[in-house]
């Protein structure tokens, strides 16, 4: 059975499409600050995972949680979720005028699909819920990540 595009592009880049796709819509309807909030809480909530599992007295208390790395990818959602609402509420007069064009929302769906990846290729427990293939583990390196984020941020800037 041959499903056309589907058997010629990689699954890995058919996600990342519909998460532009998604982003890129969201911007649309919700101004960019909910993406930048979607995109920042990213950032929280990993960071808040991983100093977490490093914290000397609440290391103890999560480490069984984490040693399943299903169970430690559902935690670093519902931090990453908790991280975007807080960080929503703090910046909810920001971006939430629908003024825009579908061009810089589409631009700024990208470069924080980007940044998300970015940040999911690096991070060890997301590996659990999805395992990129090969060539988008390279192109979203942590070698290369740190690129991906600082450029989508100048972009970001001039765009947003």
């Amino acid at each position: 059975m041959d499903f056309g595009i589907f058997s010629v592009v990689p699954m890995d880049f058919l996600i990342f499409f519909i998460a532009w796709v998604v982003l890129s819509v969201v911007a649309l309807q919700g101004g960019r600050g909910e993406v930048l909030s979607m995109m920042l809480g990213a950032f929280v909530g990993v960071a808040v995972f991983d100093y977490a599992q490093k914290a000397f007295w609440l290391s103890g208390i999560i480490a069984p949680y984490v040693a399943v790395p299903r169970d430690a990818a559902i935690g670093l959602a519902i931090l990453i979720i908790l991280s975007y609402l807080v960080i929503r509420m703090l910046m909810l007069p920001y971006g939430s005028d629908l003024i825009g064009s579908p061009s810089q929302s589409a631009v700024i769906g990208f470069l924080c699909t980007a940044i998300i990846f970015s940040i999911w290729v690096a991070a060890p427990s997301t590996d659990a819920i999805w395992h990129f293939g090969s060539l988008f583990q390279t192109i979203f390196s942590p070698m290369y990540a740190f690129w991906w984020i600082v450029g989508s941020f100048g972009l970001l800037a001039l765009f947003g």
